[in-house]
């Protein structure tokens, strides 16, 4: 990361003038350095700990792979994950409002709570 900063605030500062120092880079060690960074970011997958969040990083890795763009596969993925937030939310207002049958007196939620 450090790595990345620094090309970038001087590729910022000098522009044009650093891309033939920059051209000199060993492409042995850029390939190491990436192979590190992208364990990196694959090993963040441990934090997941339900389905869904398998099932978001798969489907963002799979649409960055597919379109070859990284920011349109990352845009898919936060796409996908708020839509399905917003479905739950939705469904979750509407069992909040479902009053039992003539026979229950009991409000009853349906999405993560216990009936009673």
């Amino acid at each position: 990361m450090l790595l990345g900063c620094l090309k970038a605030g001087l590729g910022l500062l000098f522009g044009g003038s650093l891309a033939a120092l920059l051209a000199a880079f060993p492409q042995p060690l850029l390939g190491a350095l990436l192979t590190v960074a992208g364990l990196e970011l694959a090993a963040s997958i441990r934090h997941t700990r339900t389905p869904r969040g398998y099932t978001f990083a798969l489907l963002t890795a799979a649409a960055i792979l597919s379109l070859d763009n990284t920011g349109t596969g990352f845009v898919l993925g936060l796409l996908a994950a708020l839509v399905l937030a917003a479905y739950e939310a939705a469904l979750r207002a509407a069992a909040l409002c479902w009053v039992a049958p003539a026979g229950g007196s009991q409000w009853r939620v349906w999405l993560g709570a216990r009936q009673r």
